[in-house]
C-alpha cells in the first residue's frame, strides 16, 4: 500500500488559507476560501477556476485552487495546481507547503523533504513549518538535517512537548530505543503534540495506538481536515474498518459526491482490491474532465484488475496520450510511470519510458521506486542479462548506497522470482554492510517467505533480532517463518509479542493464522487469533480471519457466529460473505452455501475468496465439473500472486478427473513457491493418479518439505501403495 502522509503533513492544512497577498479579487478570494472551509467544493471550484484563468500571475488563486482539490483527496490534480502556483511565484510560500503535503501523500518523501525546505525556508519564523519540514526529513531517512530543522523549529517557538515526540522520531529512526522512548515520556498538551505522539506510535508500529489517538483527535476536532488525516492513518495502518467509517462519515458531510468517490479510489487502492478501485476510478472521472494524470493511475489499477476487458480499453487510453505524458510536467517532477504496474510495463512500447531516461534516477537520489524502474528499464530495453555488463551506467552514481542496490533486488524478485537467487545475493550484501536498513531486510525475508523457504526465513530473524524486537509487524512476520518451519511455540511466542504492542495488520495475522493451521499447529493458531479479537473485537477483517480458522478446524457453527458478529457491523464486508458461504456448505447447508458463493461470484467481480471456495466444492461435488474448473481460472486472475489460486486449480483438476492438468497447475505454483510443501503433494498425486513411477520420489520431497495434516496421511497412504 502507498504511504500515504506522514507525520506532520497535515498540520499546515489547519492554516493553510492564510498566505501572501495577490492581486485583486479579495472579495472572490475569501468567497473561495470559505467554500473550501464549508466543503462547498463545487462552488470553490467554479469560483478559483475561474479566478485562475482570469489572473494569469496570481499564484494565490492556483494555490487555493489546488487546496480545494487536495481536500477533495483529488491529489494529483491538487499537485498540478501546486506546481502552477510555485511557477508563477517562487516566493509564494503556501504553495510549496501544499506541493510538500501532496509528495508526501503519494509517497513520494524524498521529493517532499525537498520541497518542504522551500516552504519551510519562505515561512521563515513559522515553527510548524520547520516542524513539518524536520518530520519529512526524518520520513526521507535525512537525519542530521531533520535535527537542525527541529531545533529552528524550537527557535521560532514550536510546543515543547510537540518538539519531544519529534525527537522521539529521530531517536527511534536511529534505532535508539531506551532514547525514543524517554523523549515520547511527555505529557500531551498541544494539538501538534497529539498528532505527533500518534506518528510516533504508528512509527514504532503500534497501530492500535496510534489509531486510538488519532479517533481522539477527531472526535475532538470533527473538523473536514482531522476526518480526513484519519482516514489517511488508517489506510497507512492497515485499518480498512475504520477507513471505511471515515469514508461513509464523509458521504453523510460532504455537500458534493467528488471527495467520497475519491475516498473510494483510494481505499480500494490501498486495499488492493483492483476491480472495486477500477470502478471507483471511472466514477470519479463521471464528475470531473479525466485528467492525465488520472489515465495512468486508470491503467494502473487496471492492469491488476480482473475485467480484462476493461483493462483493454484503458490501455487505449493511455497509450493515446504517451507522448503527451512524457512530455507532462508532472512526469518530470513525480515519474507518473511509478503508478504503473510490472505487468503493464513489459506491454509498453519504448517510448513510454523514455521518461523513466529523461527523470534520470540521480535527480531524485534515494525514491527507491525511481532507481527500481530505472533498473528495469535498463534491464527490458538493453536486455542485460545476469551478469549485468550494461548495469554499469546505473550503478556509479551510488557506489555502495543500500537503497538502490535495495530497490533492483527487490525489483528483480518482483518481475521473474525465478531470479531469487540474484536478489538473495544482492540483498544479502546490502544487509551485511547496512544491518539496520529495514527496506533490505523487508525484501529479503519476504523473499524468502514468498519463494517457501521458511529455514532461511526463520534463520534470517535470528541473525537480525532486533527487526522483531522493535517492529510489532516484524515480530508477527517472525511467527509466520517459524511457523512454516514447523516451530509453532516458537511462533506464538514470536508473534505475541508483537500483538501484545498492536494487533498487527489483518493480512499478516491471516498469513499466521493459515501457517499454524496448515502445519497441524490448531492450539496455537486459536491462541494468537484471539488475543488479536481481545483488542479489536468487533473488527470485521479480524472476526473473518477468525471465522477462516474456525472452517479450517471444522468448527462451522462458531464460524457462523463469528461471521454474524462481523456482518451486523459490515453488512457487504467481501471476505465475511465469502466466509459464510463457505461454512454455510460446511455445515451441511449445502445448496444454500452454493447460492451465496454463486450471488458473490455473479455480482461481486473479482471476489478471490469466493471463487475458490465455489470453484473447490463444486467439483467435491462433482456438480457440473467444467464451471468448477472455470471459477478456478478466474480465481487465478482475481489474485495472481497467492498460491492458493494454483494449489486450488490442481485440486480440482483433480477431482474433476484431469490429473493431466492437475500437473500442469501444480507446477506452476511449483514455479512461483519452489519450497512449497502442498505443491509436491498435489504433483505426487497426479502423478500417481497416471501411474507415473516419478509420483515416489515427488511425495517424498513433499515430506521433506514439511507436509503436515490430512495431506501427509494421504501421501503416506500413496506411498505405502507404490
Amino acid at each position: 500500500m502507498t504511504r500515504f502522509l506522514s507525520l506532520g503533513a497535515f498540520l499546515l492544512l489547519l492554516t493553510g488559507c492564510s498566505g501572501s497577498s495577490s492581486t485583486g479579487g479579495s472579495d472572490d478570494f475569501s468567497r473561495g476560501t470559505n467554500a473550501i472551509n464549508d466543503y462547498r467544493f463545487n462552488e470553490s471550484d467554479s469560483l478559483l477556476s475561474s479566478l485562475e484563468k482570469e489572473d494569469s500571475i496570481s499564484a494565490r488563486a492556483a494555490y487555493l485552487v489546488g487546496l480545494s482539490k487536495e481536500r477533495q483527496l483529488l491529489l494529483w490534480d491538487a499537485m498540478e495546481h501546486y506546481l502552477r502556483a510555485t511557477t508563477r511565484d517562487q516566493g509564494y510560500a503556501p504553495a510549496f507547503g501544499g506541493l510538500a503535503r501532496v509528495y508526501s501523500a503519494l509517497g513520494s518523501e524524498v521529493v517532499a523533504a525537498d520541497v518542504g525546505r522551500r516552504f519551510a525556508e519562505l515561512s521563515k519564523s513559522d515553527p510548524e513549518a520547520w516542524a513539518m519540514y524536520a518530520s519529512l526529513l526524518i520520513s526521507a531517512g535525512q537525519l542530521p538535517e531533520a535535527n537542525r530543522a527541529l531545533g529552528q523549529a524550537e527557535a521560532a517557538g514550536y510546543p515543547s512537548d510537540a518538539s519531544s515526540l519529534i525527537k522521539a522520531r529521530l531517536a527511534f529512526a536511529r534505532h535508539d530505543i531506551s532514547a525514543a522512548d524517554a523523549a515520547s515520556a511527555v505529557a500531551v498538551n498541544s494539538p501538534s503534540a497529539k498528532r505527533a505522539l500518534a506518528d510516533y506510535l504508528e512509527d514504532r508500529g503500534f497501530a492500535d495506538s496510534a489509531i486510538a489517538i488519532s479517533r481522539a483527535i477527531f472526535e475532538d476536532d470533527r473538523s473536514h481536515v482531522a476526518m480526513i488525516e484519519h482516514f489517511f492513518r488508517s489506510l497507512r495502518v492497515g485499518y480498512l474498518t475504520e477507513a471505511r467509517q471515515m469514508i461513509r462519515d464523509m458521504e453523510k458531510r460532504d455537500k458534493t459526491t467528488i471527495l467520497p468517490r475519491a475516498a473510494w479510489a483510494l481505499y480500494y487502492d490501498g486495499a488492493q482490491d483492483w476491480a472495486n478501485g477500477l470502478t471507483a476510478v471511472y466514477q470519479l472521472q463521471e464528475v470531473r474532465p479525466a485528467a492525465l494524470s488520472t489515465v495512468a493511475y486508470l491503467y494502473d489499477i487496471a492492469a491488476r484488475s480482473v475485467n480484462l476487458t476493461v483493462a483493454g480499453s484503458a490501455s487505449e487510453e493511455l497509450m493515446a496520450n504517451v507522448e503527451a505524458l512524457r512530455m507532462h510536467p508532472m512526469t518530470k517532477q513525480y515519474a507518473i510511470y511509478r503508478r504503473i504496474s510490472p505487468r503493464v510495463r513489459l506491454m509498453l512500447p519504448p517510448v513510454a519510458v523514455v521518461s523513466l531516461d529523461s527523470v534520470k534516477v540521480a535527480a531524485i537520489r534515494g525514491e527507491l521506486e525511481y532507481q527500481a524502474w530505472y533498473a528495469f528499464a535498463l534491464e527490458q530495453w538493453q536486455k542485460v542479462d545476469d551478469t549485468l555488463p550494461s548495469f554499469s551506467s546505473f550503478v556509479e552514481p551510488w557506489g555502495n548506497d543500500p537503497a538502490h542496490w535495495t530497490a533492483f533486488a527487490s525489483t528483480r524478485l518482483g518481475f521473474n522470482p525465478i531470479k531469487a537467487i540474484t536478489a538473495e545475493s544482492l540483498l544479502t550484501t546490502v544487509l551485511t554492510d547496512h544491518p539496520n536498513f529495514r527496506p533490505a531486510f523487508d525484501s529479503l525475508s519476504e523473499m524468502y517467505l514468498f519463494v517457501a523457504d521458511f529455514a532461511k526465513a526463520a534463520a534470517l530473524f535470528e541473525q537480525y533480532p532486533h527487526y522483531a524486537q522493535i517492529y510489532p509487524d516484524e515480530a508477527i512476520r517472525q511467527g509466520i517463518a517459524l511457523a512454516e518451519a514447523g516451530r509453532g511455540d516458537d511462533a506464538v511466542t514470536a508473534a505475541l509479542r508483537g500483538l501484545d504492542q498492536s494487533a498487527g495488520k489483518s493480512m499478516l495475522l491471516d498469513r499466521l493464522a493459515r501457517a499454524l493451521a496448515r502445519r497441524g499447529f490448531s492450539t496455537q493458531a486459536r491462541r494468537v487469533v484471539e488475543k488479536a479479537l481481545t483488542y479489536r473485537a468487533d473488527d470485521p477483517d479480524l472476526l473473518a480471519i477468525a471465522a477462516r480458522l474456525a472452517c479450517d478446524l471444522a468448527e462451522c457453527d462458531k464460524a457462523l457466529e463469528l461471521i454474524e458478529t462481523g456482518l451486523d457491523k459490515e453488512p457487504t464486508h467481501k471476505a465475511l460473505r465469502a466466509e459464510k458461504g463457505r461454512a454455510l456448505f460446511d455445515s451441511g447447508s449445502e445448496e444454500e452455501g452454493l447460492k451465496l458463493l454463486d450471488d458473490i461470484v455473479m455480482n461481486e467481480g473479482g471476489n478471490g475468496d469466493a471463487l475458490l471456495y465455489l470453484s473447490h466444492r463444486l467439483a467435491k461435488l462433482n456438480k457440473d465439473p467444467n464451471k468448477a474448473q472455470d471459477l478456478a481460472r478466474q480465481a487465478i486472475l482475481a489474485c495472481p500472486l497467492y498460491k492458493r489460486a494454483n494449489i486450488n486449480l490442481a485440486q480440482v483438476y483433480l477431482m474433476t478427473g484431469r490429473p493431466e492438468l492437475a500437473r500442469g497447475a501444480a507446477k506452476t505454483a511449483l514455479s512461483q513457491f519452489q519450497h512449497d510443501a502442498e505443491a509436491y503433494f498435489l504433483l505426487g498425486k497426479a502423478l500417481a493418479t497416471e501411474n507415473d513411477p516419478e509420483a515416489k520420489e515427488v511425495l517424498q520431497l513433499a515430506k521433506r518439505h514439511g507436509l503436515a495434516g490430512d495431506p501427509l496421511k494421504e501421501a503416506e497412504a500413496l506411498l505405502q501403495r507404490m
